[in-house]
């Protein structure tokens, strides 16, 4: 009979677990026949390494203020009782 340690016990089941998964097909062992999918959203695209975070911040002012209408805004304020 054979004493481990709770560290060589721990490693053995990882070894068996990732045996198990890669003859299931879950993982992929060999990381180069590995296939990855990413999608770039349009923040990214329009990306400009030269950016400042003051632009980003004015960007983020401008997308804000696109969406503002001061007409429902007042139209609101005129609803709210007093």
């Amino acid at each position: 009979m054979t004493i481990m340690t709770q560290e060589q016990v721990n490693r053995q089941l990882n070894q068996n677990f990732l045996r198990i998964v890669e003859d299931m097909g879950i993982i992929e062992k060999d990381l180069n026949k590995v296939e990855v999918e990413t999608e770039i959203s349009e923040y990214e695209k329009n990306f400009d390494s030269e950016m400042t975070w003051e632009d980003e911040v004015d960007i983020e002012l401008d997308n804000i203020l696109s969406e503002y209408n001061p007409v429902e805004a007042l139209d609101m304020e005129a609803e709210e009782p007093k």
